[in-house]
């Protein structure tokens, strides 16, 4: 049977408990109220049988559904010569608003427009007064990273900064230091590049880049080497051509399908080393994802790993399916706040989580032939004490067996020789 992976959430009814430990699944206060309690008893309508007949009378169910979040808003912070963030959701939006605008970089534009060209379908622009390490970072109200900081949910599933691929590499992880606190707060995955270099070195790229940065996250992830596009000067960050990728494989099959084989072709742009087989191997073994080409098809996203060295973090799909969730469950379980903390909420919570975890399961979700072996879903008196109670907290906790992407797949063959 598939290990089913444990992750546990607090709800917090009508207060933050103090000193609260920090679950797998990230803690969450949930503040609206609800009208009332799904499930309780209402007053029967009045019948409105007047003569004999069939009458059919509709009867709530009591379960609150929980919707799937949007999923592949990509987050840019580049010069694109704007002002305030903007969403764009197709090329010629994009292209529309921005590209016409002064001060706009010419690789900032390439950038989205190929992630878009990739299977992008919204775009978050944040535009900075520059390339350098202070304008990225920024300061509260002066835009960059920090102004993001203090902005409410935006949405996104991806961030990706190319301009601090060109930064030395202090800077460069300064910026993504500081761009990890966003993703943490915001659910999403920081994509990075590969370092603005004269030559591709995958051992320098793993060593001088990779090493310095000191990037250690589940919400990480890094992709080599750079891309070229014609008529493009300086080369592109092949993370926006990631973002693409991912978007368009969530909408054709889920978060939990990893974005990378010979369904993740690069299209507008072509890698901008060849990378032999040393190369791949070097870099996969730091968890980099490689760009590679593959014989017929072209230039292809050759992986789907996090910066992780966490071992049930190891895989881009699998963390991407715990943050869905995660979302999903902070959107949908507002109702239980101020809530009375018994058996008949926690039967209600159960309830909801328990339909829509079946519904990812039917869906393809996760690993395992059964419900049973797929996930399980508790909230009762093994899961909250008297004590919880006391805080205001109920404790739910979910398991599911995640699918994991098949790396190496191995063929053995027996030759029979003559006698």
């Amino acid at each position: 049977m598939n290990r089913i992976r444990k992750v546990s959430r607090r709800l917090f009814l009508g207060g933050l408990a103090s000193g609260a430990a920090t679950p797998l699944f990230a803690q969450s206060t949930i503040k609206k109220p609800a009208p009332d309690l799904p499930g309780a008893r209402r007053p029967a309508a009045k019948s409105r049988a007047l003569s004999p007949g069939v009458y059919v009378e509709e009867i709530p169910s009591g379960v609150r559904p929980i919707a799937e979040p949007e999923t592949s808003a990509t987050l840019f912070i580049d010069v694109f010569g704007g002002a305030d963030l903007a969403t764009v959701t197709s090329l010629s939006e994009f292209q529309a608003q921005f590209g016409t605008l002064p001060g706009a970089s010419e690789a900032a534009l390439e950038t989205v427009t190929l992630y878009f060209r990739n299977g992008g379908r919204k775009a978050l622009i944040a535009s900075v007064g520059d390339a350098s390490m202070a304008s990225l970072l920024g300061a509260p109200g002066a835009g960059g990273l920090r102004d993001l900081m203090d902005a409410p949910a935006l949405g996104i599933d991806f961030i990706c900064i190319p301009p601090a691929a060109a930064l030395p590499v202090a800077d460069a992880a300064s910026v993504y230091a500081e761009a990890l606190l966003l993703a943490e707060a915001q659910k999403a995955m920081l994509f990075l590049d590969a370092p603005v270099a004269p030559a591709f070195n995958a051992s320098e790229i793993v060593t001088d880049w990779r090493g310095a940065l000191g990037v250690n996250h589940a919400n990480a992830a890094m992709y080599a080497p750079r891309l070229e596009a014609a008529g493009v000067v300086p080369t592109l960050s092949a993370s926006a051509a990631a973002a693409g990728i991912a978007a368009r494989i969530d909408a054709a099959q889920g978060v939990w399908k990893a974005p990378t084989g010979t369904g993740a072709v690069i299209a507008g742009a072509t890698a901008a080393a060849a990378l032999t087989p040393a190369d791949t191997e070097t870099l996969t073994r730091a968890n980099i994802n490689a760009v590679r080409n593959l014989s017929g098809l072209g230039d292809a996203v050759w992986g789907a790993r996090t910066l992780s060295t966490e071992a049930e973090w190891k895989y881009l799909p699998v963390r991407r399916t715990a943050l869905f969730i995660e979302k999903s469950l902070d959107a949908g379980m507002q109702w239980t706040v101020f809530e009375p903390n018994g058996e008949p909420l926690w039967e209600q919570i159960e309830m909801a989580v328990g339909t829509y975890m079946q519904s990812l399961f039917r869906k393809g979700a996760f690993a395992g032939a059964t419900p049973r072996e797929a996930y399980f879903v508790r909230c009762d008196r093994s899961t909250t004490t008297q004590a919880d109670i006391d805080r205001g907290v109920c404790n739910l906790e979910i398991g599911f067996a995640p699918l994991k992407p098949a790396e190496f797949i191995l063929i053995r063959r027996t030759l029979r020789t003559a006698p």
